[in-house]
């Protein structure tokens, strides 16, 4: 009977532990999101038209560019669509988007917090059994 649970507690913990390692990762994609969104709304506030910016071009390298015009700018609004939109829509559009990410992490690391727990809990629950049984012996 113990061997029964103790087998069916380990793969509980193996699927709550690959949860864990999905939500972790999910968590490390929205952090990315957000940083970068919030990143785009400090440049997005800040940049004026008529100046010079650094432009990544990837391999930590920039180029020099000169800003033309800040007043309609593209924006991205799914997978390779673009919309363009003025100054002030793109700033409202990130705001947004910064507010809808941060709720997602919020929840995100609220589950994380439960799973761990679960995982905590069923790991003292296997140790348990694992100590009777070595008790009987």
């Amino acid at each position: 009977m113990a061997e029964d649970r103790l087998s069916s507690l380990v793969v509980g913990l193996k699927q709550l532990e690959a949860y864990y390692n999905e939500l972790a990762s999910r968590e490390s994609l929205v952090s990315g999101a957000l940083l970068e969104s919030r990143m785009a709304l400090e440049a997005l506030n800040s940049v004026k038209g008529d100046e010079e910016v650094l432009v990544p071009i990837g391999g930590g390298c920039f180029i020099r560019s000169k800003v033309i015009g800040v007043d309609r700018l593209p924006v991205r609004v799914g997978a390779d669509v673009y919309i363009e939109k003025s100054k002030e829509d793109a700033i409202s559009f990130l705001e947004e988007r910064v507010k809808g990410l941060t709720e997602m992490l919020g929840s995100i690391r609220r589950e994380l917090a439960e799973v761990s727990a679960r995982i905590r809990a069923t790991r003292g629950e296997v140790n348990r059994i694992l100590a009777e049984q070595r008790e009987r012996k």
